[in-house]
C-alpha cells in the first residue's frame, strides 16, 4: 500500500486486545522505527501509554 505524503492515522480498538506491552513498527521509505505501547485495562478504564 502506497500513501501520499502527509499525516495518516490507523484506527485502534483498545477494547479487544488484552492488557500488556505491545510493540509496533512505523515504516516509511527507508525509515523504520519500533515503539512500545503499554495497554492497561482495569474495569471501564483503559490507559494507553507510549
Amino acid at each position: 500500500m502506497v500513501n501520499q505524503a502527509g499525516t495518516h492515522s490507523v484506527p485502534f480498538n483498545a477494547l479487544q486486545p488484552a492488557s500488556g506491552l505491545y510493540i509496533y513498527r512505523l515504516r516509511a521509505g527507508g525509515f523504520s522505527q519500533a515503539r512500545k505501547l503499554l495497554l492497561i485495562k482495569q474495569g471501564a478504564i483503559i490507559l494507553l501509554m507510549e
